[in-house]
């Protein structure tokens, strides 16, 4: 019972084997108690009515025993049953059976035979004599045509000779009751099968998922619950070569996102090493060159930690009620600076009556800044970078507007996805492609959406929208 093939088979022949044992018993009683018994009842009333039409054409049969006797052997050896002939008080002038005696005692009742002697056919079951055999009686009244009744001719058959009939309708039932195990066992065999194949080959493949071998996505087929099984399993494949892909193109970011910055330190470290210390102009360049460098490696480990979260789907927020009109000022005052360095023209427009928000503001920070930090990599100098805050439509709406080269319509759901990369490389000249993907992924959690529009060549614009 271990194996699901076997209890496959089993429930295919078990009702077979409960139900039709009952079947065959209730189908043996009815043909044995209504079928068979009606049928020799009337086989038999029509029997005793063609021999009392015989006995009509020669009435001497109920007045002489020679008659009697010469009639009954005349006639019996073409009959299944036995036959009596009487006389109408009951007395038996010959019969085809010895019997144990000459009158109608055990035979039939008085009331009965008063109604034969009526002239109407009576029928009944008896028991013989001495033993507990049934037997079938007909009594057929003979009447001359004035209704005077010339005597009665009785029809006898024992049960016991439906024995053959009903061994054979045993025989049959056995037959197919064979026949419908074997058959059952059959299509639950080919049904078991059936479905142990795509079992087994899920089986094989968790295995060799387990082993670490190649990933391969299976063929869904079969009833509908294997094809779901089949269909949960490639999307397990596609997520793990997913996360595979990620790991690798992760890793070679790292290599080389760490890399050049690492390798600038290290010349910087060099550089003061061998007396640059000494001239306070140089000095001082490498100084900023390596806080700019510290910088970017901070914001780059703070895009892997939140790449963790996302992958860990482990991102808590600590919402508290915040006023934009006040926090927002002051998450941007260091990306202005940024802006203006680079010679970009800063615009902050925030509506004077927003309402107060529950965010995380360390979280929500984090995303802001991420929009802010994009717009400003890819706006050329002499541009503007826009930040607008507002409230529209029962929402409040954070929009960060760049007037860099824009995203092609194809790239736009693409550019949410980790370590994406455009085919406008300029576009993503620096970073590791984590940023919008952080960003959007915060905004989320807080029950908000980010839009985004843009158009190549004339910037894009990123709208954060949050429900008051």
């Amino acid at each position: 019972m271990r194996t699901l093939r076997f209890r496959l088979i089993v429930s295919h022949l078990l009702p077979i084997l409960l139900v039709t044992p009952l079947v065959v018993a209730a189908l043996y009683y009815i043909v044995q108690s209504q079928l068979l018994i009606a049928s020799v009842r009337s086989e038999l009333t029509t029997q005793a009515t063609l021999l009392a039409q015989l006995a009509y054409s020669d009435p001497r049969v109920f007045t002489d025993t020679t008659r009697a006797r010469s009639f009954i052997d005349g006639i019996s050896p073409y009959l299944t049953s036995q036959i009596m002939v009487m006389t109408p008080d009951g007395l038996v002038m010959a019969a085809s059976e010895k019997t144990p005696n000459t009158t109608l005692d055990n035979l039939i009742t008085v009331e009965e035979f008063e109604q034969v002697q009526k002239g109407k056919i009576v029928a009944k079951t008896t028991v013989r004599q001495g033993s507990v055999e049934e037997m079938a009686d007909v009594f057929v009244p003979v009447l001359s045509a004035n209704g005077e009744l010339l005597g009665v001719v009785r029809s006898t058959y024992a049960y016991s000779g439906l024995d053959d009939r009903l061994a054979r309708v045993r025989q049959l039932v056995w037959i197919v009751l064979a026949g419908g195990l074997g058959l059952g066992a059959v299509l639950g065999l080919l049904l078991a099968w059936q479905i142990n194949k795509p079992l087994a080959g899920v089986t094989r493949a968790v295995t060799s998922l387990t082993r670490g071998d190649k990933l391969a996505a299976l063929p869904e087929k079969g009833p509908q619950e294997i094809r779901q099984l089949e269909s949960a399993f490639n999307d397990l494949v596609e997520r793990l070569q997913s996360l595979e892909a990620a790991r690798r193109q992760l890793l070679a970011n790292l290599v080389h996102e760490l890399g050049r910055p690492l390798g600038a330190l290290r010349s910087a470290i060099t550089a003061l090493r061998h007396g640059a210390v000494e001239e306070p102009a140089l000095r001082s360049e490498l100084l900023a060159g390596m806080d700019e460098t510290s910088g970017r490696l901070q914001r780059l480990l703070d895009e892997l930690a939140s790449l963790h979260d996302q992958v860990l789907g482990s991102l808590e927020l600590h919402p508290q009620p915040v006023d934009l009109k006040d926090w927002l000022p002051l998450q941007l005052a260091a990306y202005r600076e940024s802006a203006e360095q680079k010679g970009l023209k800063w615009e902050l427009e925030i509506s004077p009556d927003l309402p107060q928000v529950q965010i995380d503001s360390d979280r929500m920070a984090q995303a802001v800044q991420n929009l802010v930090l994009n717009a400003i990599q890819f706006s050329p100098a002499g541009e503007r970078v826009q930040v607008k805050a507002f409230e529209e439509a029962g929402k409040v709406v954070i929009s960060i507007k760049d007037h860099g080269p824009g995203i092609p319509q194809s790239e736009q759901e693409q550019v949410w996805k980790p370590f994406f990369r455009g085919v406008n490389r300029g576009r993503f000249p620096q970073g590791m492609g984590l940023g919008l993907g952080i960003a959007r992924d915060i905004v989320q959690a807080h029950g908000g959406e980010i839009e985004l529009e843009s158009e190549v060549g004339r910037g894009s614009e990123f709208r954060i929208k949050i429900a008051k």
